[in-house]
C-alpha cells in the first residue's frame, strides 16, 4: 500500500547507466553493428548468391553458362548452356564436360537428349547435338540432384565444339556446403 511519503523519482531515467560508465559496452555495440554492416555489404556484392552466369565469345558467337555457385547434397542442380550466333550455328554442336563435374550430379538428365555421347581421354565426356539448319540459338540443360559425395568444391570446364571449328571453353566451379 502506498503512503503519502512514497514519491516517484523526479526523472524516470535516474537508474539508467550511461555508456561513458562502461566503455566495453560501446565497443561491443560498435562491433556488432560493424559485423551486420559487413554481412549486408557481402550480400549486396553477391557473396551469398546461389547461381551465377559466365559468358564467352568467339567471333560472332556468344556462349552463356548458368550454373550453381553453391549446393548441398540432395538439392536440385541445373546447368544451362545457351549458344547464339547471328550468322548461324553449326549443324553439329558438341559439349565436352569434365567427368569430375558430372559426377556431382545424381539422376543426370540432359534436355534435349544428345544424339551421341562419348567418353574421351583425360576424364572428359562429350555430348553431341544435331541442330536444325539455319539455327541461331540453342539452349541445353544439364539437370540432376547434388550427390552425397562431399568435397569442398568441384571444378570443370564446359567446352563447346562446333563442326565448323567453333571452339570455346567456360570454366565452372560449384562449392558444396555441409
Amino acid at each position: 500500500m502506498k503512503t503519502l511519503g512514497d514519491r516517484p523519482p523526479e526523472s524516470l531515467l535516474e537508474d539508467v547507466v550511461h555508456d561513458s560508465d562502461k566503455a566495453w559496452r560501446r565497443w561491443a555495440r560498435s562491433g556488432v553493428l560493424a559485423f551486420f554492416a559487413l554481412v549486408l555489404l557481402a550480400a549486396a556484392l553477391g557473396a551469398f548468391d546461389l547461381g551465377t552466369q559466365r559468358t564467352a565469345a568467339l567471333g560472332t558467337a556468344e556462349v552463356g553458362v548458368d550454373y550453381p555457385v553453391t549446393t548441398r547434397a540432395g538439392l536440385d542442380l541445373k546447368v544451362i548452356v545457351k549458344v547464339s550466333d547471328r550468322d548461324g550455328l553449326p549443324e553439329t554442336l558438341r559439349i565436352e564436360i569434365d567427368q569430375e563435374y558430372l559426377d556431382m550430379f545424381e539422376d543426370l538428365l540432359l534436355v534435349p537428349e544428345p544424339s551421341d555421347q562419348t567418353a574421351l581421354r583425360g576424364g572428359i565426356v562429350r555430348f553431341e547435338y544435331e541442330l536444325p539448319a539455319g539455327s541461331t540459338h540453342a539452349r541445353l540443360s544439364i539437370e540432376g540432384r547434388a550427390s552425397d559425395r562431399w568435397e569442398p568444391s568441384t571444378s570443370g570446364t564446359i567446352r563447346l565444339v562446333g563442326s565448323d571449328g567453333f571452339d570455346v571453353g567456360v570454366p565452372v566451379t560449384t562449392w558444396r556446403l555441409p
